[in-house]
């Protein structure tokens, strides 16, 4: 696995954890039986693989992931 820089990590653990942890792995997290639309945030690799919709991130185009754009509330789907 790609090693990650410990900048990355900390801003993932201070900005991201606990966007997700709040808002999202409640319905996409590790508990298989729970997922909802086949979208798992349980791991990176399930991240890039994505549900139902396709995958959760672009590592092209950061800003057309749709894990982005839920985030940020900017896409009525």
């Amino acid at each position: 696995p790609k090693a990650f820089a410990q900048a990355d990590v900390d801003f993932y653990e201070k900005e991201v954890r606990p966007v997700l942890a709040a808002h999202c792995l409640k319905c996409h997290g590790a508990d298989e039986e729970k997922v909802k639309g086949g979208f798992s945030l349980a791991t990176r690799d399930a991240v890039l693989a994505g549900g139902d919709s396709g995958p959760g991130v672009d590592l092209k185009n950061h800003a057309a992931s749709l894990l982005l754009k839920a985030v940020e509330y900017k896409d009525a789907d």
